[in-house]
């Protein structure tokens, strides 16, 4: 069901993108924010990202560990 609902939705999503985007009228403009992408915010993510998953990981082998598994 999950998945048949993507094969339907995803389309619609990309078609509205592209509506909402191109055929805005005369005397409307769209405007498209960018959000701020400041060094500091790019590198603390980028970290904490690695982080997040290296945790990810060393918690899944230690409950390997604990079921018993190589």
């Amino acid at each position: 069901m999950f998945q048949l609902g993507y094969v339907i939705t995803w389309p619609l999503y990309v078609y509205y993108i592209y509506i909402d985007t191109h055929c805005a009228g005369p005397f409307q403009q769209k405007r498209i924010f960018i959000p701020d992408t400041t060094r500091f915010k790019v590198v603390f993510i980028t970290i904490l990202a690695i982080t997040l998953a290296i945790g990810t990981v060393r918690f899944a082998m230690f409950v390997q560990s604990l079921q018993g598994g190589n």
